[in-house]
């Protein structure tokens, strides 16, 4: 009998509940303007997005990505409002969205502070790329809870790799500083989708797994609506700020394997254990592709 995602829902709330606690009462509050470098405002323009070099133009690209990504919260609100459905609005899923909408909200506001103090891009073309990515609303859509739990999982540890590789080269324009601190809140997001998916796997591994097998499939990482996205993610893919290896290395494997340890599951279903064998082929077949990628790249260095 398949099981509704309502009750799924349901039946963790209390662990959701000790979940969202831990995270509201760890939480330390930071504020933007005591981080910004206002001392690197200037007044002069900048025509494009490029930088003078390849590493500024990196930066730059990744910011752009970010904010513009950041700026299309509404959406992600409404898509994961859809997720965890009306019913539970009043129940701490519908506390845990509006206090995880409430901090990202800062994302956005501090990333085009930081664009606008070092006038790393065209104010006016970063404008208009807010308006289409927003008119566009693109975001990923869930249709079961479980699916929308390990896309938050996935997609916030992302999110926290990027920025933390972000604040590394980002000292010369300022922003280590407010960088790391999204990135730790990107990173306690992710503990707790993290944790709530890991009750999950206990709880209902068939569909979990299922879930996750989707994911698997078809994961990206937001703004793929963004104007001239390709082009920005490459520059961020060279510059090792956030790139395929760590995708599979650092979220995949170590979520799948060390932290929801699918392998131990028992009782699945004959379509979730089917499903299970299909990650671990797909994974297989991805480790082989980063290491002939390694090896290449050793030897073309040797």
């Amino acid at each position: 009998m398949k099981i509704k995602e309502l009750d799924i829902l349901k039946a963790l709330e209390p662990e959701v509940e000790k979940i969202f606690e831990k995270h509201y009462q760890t939480k330390k509050p930071w504020y933007p303007h005591e981080l910004l470098p206002w001392d690197n405002f200037t007044d002069s323009k900048r025509e494009d997005v490029s930088a003078n070099t390849e590493q500024e133009d990196a930066i730059a690209s990744s910011l752009y990505l970010n904010v513009l990504t950041e700026d299309n919260l509404p959406w992600y609100v409404l898509s994961f409002t859809k997720v965890f459905g009306k019913e539970n609005e009043e129940t701490v899923w519908g506390d845990w969205l509006r206090q995880w909408t409430a901090e990202e909200d800062n994302h956005s506001y501090s990333l085009r502070l930081l664009i606008t103090l070092n006038n790393l891009m065209d104010p006016k073309k970063l404008e208009d790329a807010r308006m289409h990515q927003m008119r566009n609303a693109v975001v990923p859509v869930h249709t079961r809870a479980s699916e929308g739990i390990i896309y938050g999982a996935m997609q916030e540890i992302a999110a926290r790799i990027s920025y933390r590789n972000l604040a590394k080269i980002s000292q010369g324009i300022g922003g280590y500083d407010i960088l790391a601190k999204i990135a730790s809140d990107e990173n306690r997001h992710h503990i707790f989708y993290r944790d709530v998916a890991k009750k999950g796997f206990e709880y209902f591994p068939s569909e979990f797994v299922l879930s996750l097998h989707k994911q698997v499939l078809g994961f990206q990482m937001p703004g793929t609506g963004i104007i001239d996205f390709t082009k920005h993610a490459h520059a961020v893919n060279r510059a090792n700020i956030f790139n395929f290896e760590m995708q599979h290395e650092l979220i995949n494997l170590h979520l799948t394997n060390d932290i929801w340890k699918i392998n131990e599951l028992s009782g699945l279903t004959p379509e979730a254990e089917e499903a299970r064998e299909k990650i671990h082929k797909i994974y297989e077949r991805l480790t082989k592709i980063l290491n002939k990628q390694k090896q290449r790249k050793e030897e073309k260095n040797g």
